[in-house]
């Protein structure tokens, strides 16, 4: 079934411009050079932070936990990094965000977004992008909540293993 079944799939916004939006006690704001450090074990606690009265300026969406992230245009989306929040963030313009909605395990769509490998839906390589729409038509397995979490566990787990080593 489309992805769109199962999550609502949108985008970040722009980043904040002025050295001021930005300070210690905010919101992690999170770019898409971000997640190659995100994905190797780096805290979201060390993302810079955008300030409440810059966030509201530039009316930035706040992303729940579990959103799952990917480069969608630029070069980093040629790098199929794909990031699960583990706190709620604002998330830039170049980063498709992925919302799970009802029967949808936000690990198990991680994995099988690292899977899928999202750079295959790049259509013009010297121009990479992703088109919102494309990544709404992804094919899932409507499979039960439970599969989809003991799934999860099983590749969390090898993940694991795969890191010690």
């Amino acid at each position: 079934m489309p992805l769109k079944d199962f999550a609502h799939i949108t985008s970040g916004q722009g980043a904040p411009q002025k050295k001021d939006d930005f300070d210690s006690s905010g919101v992690p704001f999170v770019r898409a050079g971000s997640l190659e450090n995100l994905i190797a074990g780096q805290s979201e606690d060390f993302l810079e932070r955008v300030s409440d009265k810059a966030a509201r300026r530039c009316r930035l969406r706040l992303f729940p936990k579990d959103t799952v992230l990917f480069a969608k245009s630029g070069m980093s989306a040629t790098k199929d990094r794909v990031y699960k929040l583990t706190q709620s963030a604002y998330v830039v313009s170049h980063l498709a965000a992925i919302m799970p909605k009802g029967e949808l395990d936000p690990d198990y769509l991680m994995y099988f977004l690292r899977f899928f490998r999202p750079s295959r839906l790049i259509k013009d390589p010297s121009y990479p992008s992703i088109s919102l729409t494309d990544i709404e038509r992804i094919k899932i397995n409507n499979i039960k909540l439970a599969q989809q979490q003991y799934l999860a566990r099983i590749l969390r787990k090898a993940e694991m293993i795969f890191e010690k080593r």
